[in-house]
């Protein structure tokens, strides 16, 4: 499971930098295309399309590396055990989260599919798919997460 993780690890972290470099392009090119009086329309929606994947891929790699806000001034006062048990009770809620963005990502998806950019022709359905998609992967990195949690826990618990 360790493999797949970075294998996603990697495929997130250049495909994030690649819609970045992307964004940065585009919008680059929107504003020097107003600036000799021919604008280009279609490039800031593109370049918003893209930021809305950027965000949820970057969560995505956020949760992996561990790296979101958290206040744990209560929570490191605990011993170890406890610490561990609060952490995987908080990653289920989480996860049970994760799985309803899915589920109502997915219907807006769908309900969004004949939808259209409005000078991009394209599906506004691919720009609502970065929700559930990013929250899959999210949701795979918290189970795996509580999977190694639980590992740890029950590793200290057994005698040796």
């Amino acid at each position: 499971m360790q493999r797949f993780q970075d294998i996603v690890s990697k495929v997130e972290l250049t495909l994030t930098a690649t819609l970045l470099a992307l964004i940065v392009v585009l919008v680059f090119t929107a504003a020097m295309s107003r600036y000799v009086l021919t604008p280009i329309n279609w490039s800031v929606d593109a370049a918003q399309a893209l930021f809305v994947w950027v965000v949820f891929l970057g969560a995505s790699q956020a949760l992996r590396r561990r790296r979101h806000l958290g206040i744990s001034v209560l929570v490191d006062m605990l011993p170890k055990t406890q610490r561990a048990w609060i952490d995987i009770g908080l990653r289920s809620l989480i996860a049970i989260f994760l799985a309803f963005i899915i589920y109502y990502g997915a219907k807006l998806c769908i309900l969004n599919y004949g939808r259209k950019l409005t000078s991009f022709p394209l599906s506004y359905a691919y720009v609502t798919a970065a929700a559930p998609f990013g929250c899959m992967l999210m949701l795979i990195t918290t189970l795996h997460q509580i999977c190694i949690d639980l590992k740890l826990m029950y590793a200290k618990q057994a005698p040796n």
